[in-house]
């Protein structure tokens, strides 16, 4: 385990004060031990999820030590420990009969895991719990007609969702899963969204990164960049502990490595073999090790 601090050069011509943001990340730094990844993307491991296809999504749930994996209408459950060493590291799948997912947030409310999932028909909440039993362990389903939703997250008692065909964020309440309607952000091409705090939204969209921010109840744009050699960013990550936001460019199989602070790209990787139409990713900060998952190839490709 170790503690990593970024250090970022401020720049007094800077259009924006970003001093609180770079307090933020110090002391996140210093007061939260984690692994991050090397940016080295050596690939230790692939796993196969042939049998359960599509593949979009990944989430990994710290009090069962195990890796969760959309695969069509099932999660796949891995155990996280034999990952990179066995190739019988998957425990269990459990099917749903009327949902097809896309993509997972995995969070800890009270003590007890919760899985919150975008699906062909809307959101649906899971208890973990429930799950490693081998159950469905649905709590609510939030029922949307015509929706394509690749982003979710939560704040506070709502549960956020973006809708590609309909370009807006929606939501529900995360305890009852009521639709509460659409919260003032368009985004034409919307895929991820990560929120940075009550107050600020990131996203991605087919080319670029944009944070919103919210005054007077209204959503303002308050930073955007094009990413360079980018077209679909489907998937988007944000590591809270060093400022990084690790992006998926699904097409062009390739992963950004960006620096919220200022969004200058930290690293580019590109390589059509080990990427097949990327899009969920994940970093687990207890071992350093980036999960993408490849929907063409079916795999799961592990970085160290």
């Amino acid at each position: 385990m170790s503690t990593i601090i970024s250090l970022i050069d401020l720049k007094s011509s800077s259009e924006d004060n970003n001093i609180d943001q770079l307090f933020k990340y110090l002391k996140q730094s210093l007061a939260s031990k984690f692994l991050q990844f090397s940016l080295n993307f050596k690939l230790v491991r692939t796993l196969n999820v042939a049998n359960f296809e599509p593949s979009f999504d990944i989430a990994i749930s710290n009090c069962f030590d195990v890796i969760i994996v959309v695969g069509g209408s099932s999660l796949m459950i891995f155990d996280k420990s034999k990952v990179v060493t066995s190739e019988n590291s998957l425990l269990f799948a459990v099917k749903y009969k009327e949902f097809v997912f896309h993509c997972l947030r995995l969070v800890n409310e009270n003590s007890e895991e919760f899985i919150y999932a975008s699906t062909s028909g809307g959101i649906i909440k899971i208890r973990v719990k429930d799950l490693m039993e081998g159950k469905e362990g649905i709590v609510w389903e939030c029922k949307k007609s015509n929706t394509n939703i690749w982003g979710l997250d939560l704040m506070g008692n709502q549960v956020f969702f973006l809708d590609y065909n309909r370009s807006v964020v929606c939501k529900a309440n995360k305890e009852t899963g009521k639709d509460e309607g659409e919260d003032g952000i368009s985004l034409v091409n919307g895929y991820g969204i990560e929120f940075l705090s009550e107050s600020e939204i990131l996203t991605s969209n087919q080319q670029s990164l944009e944070i919103f921010k919210k005054q007077e109840n209204n959503w303002i744009s308050k930073r955007r960049v094009v990413i360079p050699k980018c077209s679909t960013a489907y998937s988007i990550f944000y590591e809270k502990e060093s400022g990084l936001v690790y992006l998926s460019d699904t097409e062009n199989h390739r992963i950004f490595v960006i620096r919220l602070f200022d969004f200058s790209i930290v690293k580019t990787f590109e390589d059509s073999n080990a990427f097949s139409r990327n899009f969920g990713l994940f970093v687990d900060k207890r071992t350093g090790l980036l999960y993408v998952i490849n929907n063409k190839s079916k795999e799961i490709s592990i970085f160290q």
